[in-house]
Order: C-alpha cells, then structure tokens, then sequence
C-alpha cells in the first residue's frame, strides 16, 4: 500500500477574482478559467526555483500550454509535456535518462503516467487537476519519495457544477451507447459502425 505520510495536502478551489484582459491570446484566454488563476498565483507565491520545484498534471493540453506561456512569461523557468509536444526537447531527454529536470515547473498531461519516473529531490510541490481515480493515483506514483521527503500535494476542488455537468455527460453517453445497441438488433449489417460509435464515446 501506498505511504501517505510523505504528503501534506492542500485543496484549492476556484479564483472568485477573473481579471479583465485587453490584448486576448490564447494563453490569456484559457488562463481565464478561475481554477487555473488559482494555480498560478499559488505558484508564484512560492518562488520556484532550482531547489523548490513543481510537477503539474493539467487534464488539457490548452491548459497545460497556457499556463507554460504565462509562467515563462513571468521569468520563471518551465519545461511541457504532452503525448505530440516536448518542450524543450532536452528536458524531456534529461527526464528519460536522469529522472530529473532543470527548470523551476514541469508541466506535463498524463503522457508521464506510466513509465517515467521522477527521482529530483528539489520536487516539494505537485498539482494535479485531473479528476479521474486511476489517473490521480498513477500520477502521484511518477514522484519516487526518499524514506525523508515531504511533498505537497495541491489538488483541484472543482465546484458542484463540474461535477453535475459530468454526470449529464455520462447519463447522456449512456443513452447513446444503449440506443445503439438497440439499433444493432434491428440492423445487423451496421454493428460494427455501431461498436466503433460506442467506442469513440469513451
């Protein structure tokens, strides 16, 4: 079983302050969600650097880039992760050979869920913003803990509405997925049009 002690949790929820912007990047745009001005400021509260690391874990890859322009926008260093992109290259080279990174933020998608570990002992600070069980468990587990190490974990307490506008999803994808196997009694011919169908909903 896992050993929780190395951790000390930390929820933080959305920003009640949204900024008004006038030249509208992309960057500035995504930026805009309040649980991602949240993020940021606690990052910036915390003067990352080479002895104070972070690792984030963003469920978008929008995000994921967005806040990448900002932090290095703010003088900060940062290294992003995704399944296409690498940036720079050679951190993602250093992470694959020596399991560490130069910079003050790495963030990544799940990309790094499996396989890739991360043996830097500056790493005090995790964010993940994803929400799915197995995920969060397997993203936690990329960080391989010295017996003496304390990290602190910062996880997204999305509002309710996140939550409720999940469920409709998945009710409706039920749905779907049920007409559709009704559809394939009838017809046959078109099940496996169907099955593709229903597998792309997942």
């Amino acid at each position: 079983d896992a050993d929780y002690s190395h951790y000390r949790l930390h929820f933080f929820e959305d920003s009640q302050y949204v900024p008004s912007i006038g030249k509208k990047t992309k960057a500035e745009l995504t930026m805009r969600k309040p649980y991602l001005l949240t993020l940021l400021s606690l990052i910036e509260n915390s003067h990352p650097n080479k002895d104070n690391k972070w690792v984030i874990f963003v469920d978008k890859i929008s995000s994921g880039k967005a806040l990448l322009e900002v932090i290095t926008d703010n003088g900060i260093s940062a290294a992003y992760f995704d399944a296409k992109t690498k940036k720079p290259p050679k951190a993602w080279k250093k992470v694959l050979t020596d399991e560490t990174f130069d910079e003050s933020v790495l963030i990544a998608t799940p990309v790094i869920d499996c396989g890739i570990n991360l043996q830097d002992p500056a790493i005090k600070n995790i964010a993940i913003l994803c929400t799915e069980r197995t995920t969060f468990m397997q993203l936690i587990g990329r960080k391989r803990l010295a017996p003496d190490e304390i990290i602190h974990l910062w996880v997204w307490a999305p509002p309710s509405t996140y939550f409720k506008n999940m469920s409709k999803r998945i009710v409706s994808h039920l749905e779907l997925a049920e007409d559709l196997n009704d559809a394939r009694k009838h017809w046959p011919s078109h099940s496996y049009k169907y099955a593709d169908d229903v597998r792309r909903l997942w």
